[in-house]
This record gives C-alpha cells, structure tokens and sequence, in this order.
C-alpha cells in the first residue's frame, strides 16, 4: 500500500527541499549565459525551437549554425540533431508556458531563448526532481519507517550530484530519467498488486520514454521484467503471471513505441532511413577494455569520489532486505550499467560533475540504501556514527558543488594531486589557483575514439578566474 499523506518527516523534508531550491536559485544555478540553453542542453533544446519558432525541422533557418547537426553521404540532404527527441518531450510543457510569457509580453523576444523560457524550463526541472523523491518517499514507506525513508531522501538528493543536476544544470537528461525511473518502480508496483491494462500502458511507454532519452537506459525494463523474481520458484511463478496476462504484455509493448515513433517518423522523413546512428564520428564502446576502477574511483570523474555516500547504495545490492522484489532487477541494471558506460570511449563522460551518466540511478539505488540503513539504525553501537556519515556526505555534496560552481574542481581533468590540494576548501588563494591550474590534465579526445584509455593527456592551460 502507498503513502501519499502529508505529514511525517519524509514530506516535510520533501516540501524543504522544494523551498530550497526556489529560494537558492540564484546561489547554485550555473549557466553559460542569461539562460540555461547551451552545450547538450541546447542540443535538447533545439526540436522546440524548429518545431514552434522556427517551424522549420530541415534546420535551414538562420541560427541553425549553433546545432550539432549531423547527416550522411546517403541522406535525402536534411541535417538531423545529434541527440533524440525525449527531452523536447519533457521540456515541452514548461517551454510552452514560457513561449506564452514571452509572446504576450513587451519586455521578451518570444525567440526560444530570453528569459521567460530558460525560467519556466529550469523551475520544470526542479519540479521534475521533487516529483521523483514523491514517488521514492511512497516506495519507501511501504517497507521502511519515516526516519530511514527520510535519511534516505537525504542521501539522494542532498548528498550527491543530483542536487546539482536538479540545481546549476537542471537541463541534462539526468534529473529527468530520474523521475522516470522513479515512475516506472510505482508502477511496477501497482501492476504486480493489482494487474489492468493502464498500469501495463504506462509501463510500457515509461520504458519507451527512457530508451528516447538515452538509448542505453531501455536497460531500465529489468525492473518490471524481473520483479518478483528471486529464486527458481518465483521465476516460475512470474511466467505463469505473465502468460495469464500476456494480452496486457502486448499492450505494453505496443505503449513502449508511443514515445519512439514520431522520431522514427523524423528520421525517415530527414535521412530516407528510419534509424539514423547519430554518433558518427568514430563514438563507440571498447567492450574489451572498461575502466570501471577509473570511473567508480578515479580523481577525474569517480562515482565515488564525487558521490560517497552513493558506496551505502553499492553495499546494499549484496542484501535483499525489504526490498527483494525488486534486488535482482536494480543489481542486474547497476552490474550491466556500470561495465557499458566504462567501456565508452569517453568514459568520463565529457564536462560535468562526478559521474553524471548514473545520477538516474539513484531512484533504484534508494532501496539498497534503505535496506542497509535500516539495518544500521536497529544497532544501538553504529547508529550514531551513521547518522555523522551522512551528514558528513552531505557536507561534501554540498562542497563539492560549491567548487564546482567555482572552477576549483575541473569539469573533466582533475587529478589525484588538484583533489587533495583543494579538499575541504571553499575557497583558494592565488599559489592555490596557481598549483591546480599547472596540474589539471586535460583528456586527449581525439585519442580516446581510437582507443586511448586514459593514458595521455593534455595540460590545460592556466585558465583566467
């Protein structure tokens, strides 16, 4: 049974963190320009722009230039974006209500980038966040008390690098897939307890939207797939569930292309081809060669470096307490995840703080998280020293931020030695600044197609602050 009720810790933690980050706007946001519209985002971004200003999805209009167009020799001519259409989805209704903002208005261009639309967007993507810790919190309480769904909200969203990519660079595709995924447990949930065909409508087109958000995490179908599913006895037991409602599988599959669709429609009309590989440009994975120590603990990007308090989630996966439902679909999607993404030949993952590429993770790794509070909290010995760790994580989280927003911690080439030059300040002087500048180490990109993992770099120059 679910709790959506009001009161407790878990909400009011949850309405706090709403305050916090509309009242703390202009302390964390962390654009380029006067709006967040810039880099990936802009990519994002640029399907609303063609389809409602421009009305011209050729990109042939003036400003076109500022796309990552992409095309080939064999194409009917028309330059497609790099990305997929998925986060246009999720933008759209808060680019609307900026759009009216600005078309009713004297004082803004109604062009797609003056202020009211990077306003509306960034408040949606806030509000995206909050959405998703809802639907954790009634998750949550359905096996775990008010303090440890609570503690582990905390974790979530105050102690690691989503608290970033909800607060500076809300427009990524992270906080997002996060909601989803956080929707996509609900009802998984609800279907198993009570199976109808809107549950398995939903589910099915929840799926569907993460594989057009980001390919890869169509991996996410592990979590209603396998649920349940623990021993022998239960993976027989769910393929009688699913033959008995195999017409509600088949809606579900038939819901998962709804999302998709209209950019296999784009691409056929654009490229001649219904599927349209846009990264092109010798991108690919060296399955052969993961550098899964360098991602999860290395000073460039490491998950755990960035996001500590992230490792409680990692422990948990070795238990199934309270959530055994769904242990062996999160291990299965945390396992698969982590090996796919340090085998991409930029595995750090470009600019960004920590390892953004996990950060939607986070909506399944509360339950190990949970689990294993949950067991901490019933001693009487380690129940205070957890309760110093996590406010120590969140410290670091919120440090952390704060030198990234400063440039003390670099977007892609930390080092072993710039980390611990800069730990636990807040600020540098100038033989500090002086020191990480002359010993950041940039990737070599180009490099990296061809199968350079990490080994060379290029000194970043000393950078003006």
């Amino acid at each position: 049974m679910f709790r959506w009720g009001i009161r407790g810790p878990s909400a009011i933690f949850i309405a706090a963190c709403f305050l916090l980050s509309l009242a703390s706007f202009n302390v964390w946001v962390d654009w380029r320009k006067e709006t967040p519209f810039s880099s990936d985002v802009d990519q994002y971004y640029a399907y609303l722009v063609a389809t409602v200003i421009k009305k011209d999805l050729t990109f042939e209009f003036k400003g076109a230039g500022r796309y990552w167009l992409q095309n080939k020799k064999d194409t009917v001519g028309h330059k497609v974006p790099k990305v997929s259409v998925g986060m246009a989805y999720m933008y759209a209704p808060f680019f609307m209500i900026g759009h009216v903002v600005a078309s009713t208005s004297d004082k803004y261009e109604a062009d797609g980038y003056s202020k009211p639309y990077g306003r509306w967007v960034h408040w949606g993507a806030i509000l995206y966040t909050i959405l998703g810790l809802v639907l954790l919190r009634s998750i949550l309480l359905r096996s775990f008390t008010e303090l440890v769904t609570t503690l582990t909200l905390a974790t979530i969203y105050l102690g690691t690098n989503l608290f970033y990519y909800t607060n500076s660079r809300g427009l990524m595709s992270h906080n997002y897939l996060f909601f989803v995924f956080a929707l996509l447990l609900y009802l998984t949930v609800k279907w198993h307890e009570t199976p109808n065909k809107k549950h398995m409508i939903g589910i099915g087109a929840t799926i569907g939207l993460c594989a057009i958000l980001r390919p890869l995490e169509v991996l996410i179908a592990f979590i209603p797939l396998l649920y349940g599913v623990s021993s022998k006895e239960t993976l027989i037991n769910k393929w009688n569930l699913v033959v008995k409602y195999k017409v509600h599988l088949l809606v579900g599959f038939l819901a998962f292309w709804i999302p998709i669709i209209p950019q296999l429609i784009y691409w056929k009309w654009a490229t001649g081809g219904w599927l349209f590989y846009t990264y092109s440009n010798n991108e690919h994975f060296f399955f052969n060669d993961p550098l899964i120590i360098d991602m999860l603990f290395g000073f460039r990007k490491g998950w755990l470096v960035y996001s500590p308090l992230v490792s409680f989630g990692l422990i948990g996966l070795f238990t199934r307490k309270k959530y055994a439902e769904f242990h062996l679909g999160i291990t299965l999607y945390i396992v698969i995840m982590i090996y796919l993404l340090s085998a991409w030949w930029c595995w750090w993952f470009g600019g960004g703080f920590g390892m953004r590429a996990l950060v939607q993770s986070y909506a399944l790794l509360a339950l190990p998280i949970a689990s294993i509070y949950a067991t901490i909290l019933n001693n009487k010995f380690l129940k205070p020293a957890l309760f110093v760790v996590v406010a120590g994580g969140l410290y670091l989280n919120f440090l952390f931020t704060w030198q990234y927003k400063k440039r003390i911690i670099h977007w892609d080439s930390m080092t072993q030695a710039t980390y611990w030059k800069v730990f636990g300040k807040w600020k540098v002087n100038r033989e500090e600044r002086k020191f990480i500048n002359a010993n950041w180490e940039k990737p070599d990109y180009k490099a990296a197609k061809f199968g350079n993992r990490g080994l060379e770099f290029i000194k970043v120059k000393e950078e003006k602050q």
